[in-house]
């Protein structure tokens, strides 16, 4: 499996991606500096904090979920290859 083949999607890692989506982008979570905490919606970056969006955080979140879903089904396609040759 060569890059192009690796990033290209199918409806396998798409799927998975929306999964990690709607499990992962509304989580609840925090950013404290010291004594101050503002409450943030977002993982493993926050998308929104404070009447804030943050656009890098979504971009970042984004990109990571997908190149998860792309590993998952990389180390499925793998197992699967070698379980047929046992």
């Amino acid at each position: 499996m060569n890059w192009k083949q690796f990033l290209k999607p199918d409806w396998r890692k798409v799927v998975i991606f929306i999964i990690f989506l709607i499990i992962f982008l509304p989580f609840k979570s925090g950013i404290s500096i010291g004594e101050l905490y503002w409450p943030a919606i977002g993982l493993p970056l926050p998308i929104y904090a404070e009447n804030y969006f943050i656009y890098f955080g979504l971009i970042f979140d984004l990109i990571f979920w997908y190149i998860v879903s792309l590993f998952i089904v990389w180390v499925y396609d793998k197992f699967k290859k070698v379980k047929k040759k046992k």
